[in-house]
Parts: C-alpha cells; structure tokens; sequence
C-alpha cells in the first residue's frame, strides 16, 4: 500500500499569507540538520502549533498528502522499509528551489519598519512565545507585553500601580471618581491607547484609520462593546457592557481590502479574526518610537 497521495489541488509554495486565516507572512526554516528533528520540536521551538504548522505548510491532515509534500516539496528521502511516515532528516537545503526547508506561520509585518522598533519587538515577542494565552485581566496582558517589549530594546515606559495617571488611563480604573475626571479628558476612556499617548510614546489613531489600514503592528487598542460606554467612563461612570484591550498584530485582508485585525491579548479572543462589528468604540495608539538607541 502507498504512503503517498498526491493532493488533487497542491497548496502554494512557499505558503501564501493570502491563505492564512490571519494572514501570517511565511519565515524560511531549514530542516534535516537536528538528530530526531520533525513537526512537533520546530513547533515548540518556535512558538506555534505543530497541527497549525503543518496545515500552514500544506494545506491539508491527510498523512498520505502530508507525506507527498514532504518528497516533492521538501525534498525529504524516502523512508526506511516498514516506515509509515517521511521526516526531515537527510533533506538537503536549497534556497533557490525552497527545498530542505518548511515556512513558519508569523504574525506581523514580514519587511521590519525600522520607524516602529518598539512595535515590532512586541509582536516578535509574541511569535515566539510559549505562552500566547496568559490568562488574568486584558489591560494587564497588554501591558506586560509592552513592558517587556519596551525593556528589550532600551525604550522607557511608565511603571503599572494602579494609581499613576498613567496607570488608570490604561486601565480605564474610573474609582475614585472625582480624581477620575482630574485626569485629561482627552485620553479618559481611551485605555492603553490613551495612557501611551499622554506619555508621550504613542499617536493616537481613531476608528477611520484604524480601519483604513493605517495601524502599525505591535500597537495598542482599547475597545468598547457598547459605542456608548466610551462616554460613560470618560465620565466617570461603569459601562454599561464590557471594554477590551489588546494588541495589534496585522490586518486580515479579503478580496485585496481589509476584512479584520489579527491580535494578541489575554487569552479572551486572540484566536479569533476581529471585525469592525464586534465592537462599537475602537481607538488605538502606534508606538512612537524610531531610530534605535
């Protein structure tokens, strides 16, 4: 019996970003050189699912497609006798043909912006996380990522306390009320976007740009799911719903225009492809930060 099924319709290769349902662009990762080497350890060692990383790949989880790529893609050797499955070992890297290699799922721009380092380093980070669900309180999720980011690459932000304008702007904390509305009222209500630029280290992008395409990866985001509720906790009063925070990571796009944003947060809705529809007040801030230290 075969252990090959050459697939009716055979996927691209390299992968179309196109094709992926976030839209991540495709990283060259050579394969064969590492004793034992297969899906599952290049998964783990670079942050992404070992299922996710073969569909990305090869459009398909039928073993016998997925062996038929691995020879006529990859370029992997056939088995041994008695051997159900193809590996990498032997496959020999050439970077011409695409052979000896299989591409890694990233989120992001796939050309650096030399104009967005802090950005940039966030969703980096991001990539190659272990733990891309950390659970907890969103705000606290997109801060611990900025902070990270930002000490990584010698940029200064304001510390979390809970108390610091800074900290309640990005929170969206509106207790005690009165010292709520002492704070400036054009970054209340506006969470991790606004905090990022009263400090200085954002610009702020609105809901029209933020649609039209002009945000950068690894930019902040708050979110209300009632459009109301903005003005109510620029105000000093509970929402009526929920609000959101999180980052960007890049845009999803269908039929060439932008259909949804691709992002990271706690846990909440990072699997999911979001849309303009799913919330009724976005505001967002890109990282100002350029030229490296």
């Amino acid at each position: 019996m075969s252990i090959l099924s050459e697939p009716a319709t055979k996927a691209p290769w390299p992968p179309l970003a196109s094709n992926d349902t976030f839209n991540r662009w495709p990283e060259r990762y050579p394969v064969g050189k590492e004793r034992g080497e297969s899906f599952f350890t290049i998964a783990k060692k670079t942050g992404v699912n070992a299922q996710d990383l073969v569909f990305y790949n090869f459009r398909t989880k039928n073993p016998k497609e997925i062996n038929w790529y691995l020879k006529n893609y990859v370029g992997s050797p056939d088995p041994g006798p008695g051997q159900q499955y193809y590996g990498f070992a032997g496959a020999s890297y050439d970077e011409k043909t695409n052979k000896g290699v299989i591409f890694i799922p990233r989120f992001g721009n796939e050309t650096p912006d030399s104009g967005n380092r802090l950005g940039q380093k966030v969703v980096d980070n991001y990539n190659k996380s272990l733990r891309k669900t950390p659970g907890g309180l969103c705000y606290e999720a997109c801060y611990a990522r900025i902070r990270q980011a930002a000490g990584e690459v010698a940029v200064s932000v304001p510390a979390f306390d809970n108390r610091s304008v800074f900290s309640r702007l990005w929170g969206s904390l509106i207790a005690p009320k009165k010292t709520w509305l002492e704070l400036p009222e054009d970054y209340r209500g506006k969470g991790a976007a606004g905090a990022m630029v009263n400090a200085g280290v954002g610009t702020l992008v609105e809901s029209a740009d933020i649609w039209g395409g002009k945000l950068l990866p690894g930019a902040v985001l708050q979110t209300w799911k009632v459009a109301g509720d903005f003005d109510r906790v620029k105000d000093g009063d509970s929402p009526t719903s929920y609000g959101h925070s999180f980052i960007f990571l890049n845009y999803v796009y269908a039929g060439g225009a932008i259909s949804g944003i691709a992002i990271a947060d706690q846990g909440f809705q990072n699997d999911t492809v979001l849309k303009k529809a799913d919330y009724g007040y976005w505001v967002a801030a890109n990282l100002n930060v350029s030229a490296a230290p």
